[in-house]
């Protein structure tokens, strides 16, 4: 069984922190919102591939290294 990976997304527009799973394969491109239900989205001159590694204090596995 695989440890699930919880990352702190903070809402780039009000600011509210959340728990998020970070993605075990892929990305995660886009998230609402639980406070303002706004759409949370990379931006577009971000050189990052995912929400996850743009506005928390965690980066998704698409980012890491194959190895250990």
């Amino acid at each position: 069984m695989t440890k699930k990976e919880i990352a702190n997304l903070k809402c780039p527009f009000c600011g509210f922190v959340q728990e998020v799973e970070v993605p075990q394969t892929g990305c995660l491109v886009f998230h609402k919102c639980e406070k303002c239900q706004k759409i949370i989205s990379v931006p577009k001159e971000s050189k990052e591939c995912c929400i996850v590694c743009v506005y928390s204090d965690k980066k998704c596995s698409a980012s890491k290294p194959p190895y250990h």
